[in-house]
């Protein structure tokens, strides 16, 4: 085989290799878990201990001014606006359970099948709570604000199971 061939072909075998290696860096970068996300999960874990803890400071705190809320009650079928409103409907709840259960927790929040879609500077969290009667999912909109993250939507809904 001639040099000038012989030349070609390593080139040929060189490049196809910076390819490959070029490619599976991307995937592997790809895959690898965006610390955003980390975070947004770190926030959705802190909101959930506080809830179950009743820690009103904290609770508070992971919301956004302009926050959103569809609660899954026959009571409160419109979409509830800003966090101080937001704020009202859950501080009968914070109040009048400590008088009822033992805790901290008083509440036993256990998300499954937890998903996080990241969109820039906010991110969707999706998960189902187990337990008796209905199907209980949510849907929590973050939004970045400086480093933290914070809740810009809360959407729980029931949806009734077949007994079958």
């Amino acid at each position: 085989m001639p040099t000038q061939t012989r030349m070609q072909s390593s080139w040929s075998g060189i490049l196809c290799v910076c390819l490959v290696l070029g490619y599976s860096a991307t995937v592997a970068a790809q895959e690898e878990s965006n610390p955003d996300e980390e975070t947004v999960k770190l926030a959705a874990a802190d909101f959930v201990e506080a809830f179950e803890n009743l820690e009103w400071d904290l609770f508070e705190a992971s919301w956004a001014q302009d926050a959103t809320v569809f609660f899954p009650f026959a009571d409160q079928p419109q979409r509830v606006e800003g966090r101080s409103t937001i704020m009202e409907r859950f501080r009968s709840a914070f109040e009048s359970l400590p008088e009822r259960m033992d805790g901290p927790p008083y509440l036993s929040i256990q998300p499954q099948d937890l998903h996080v879609q990241m969109l820039g500077d906010s991110a969707v969290v999706t998960f189902h709570l187990v337990g008796s009667g209905p199907f209980n999912r949510r849907t929590i909109v973050f939004v970045k604000s400086g480093n933290k993250w914070l809740i810009a939507h809360l959407h729980a809904s029931r949806v009734p199971v077949s007994q079958e």
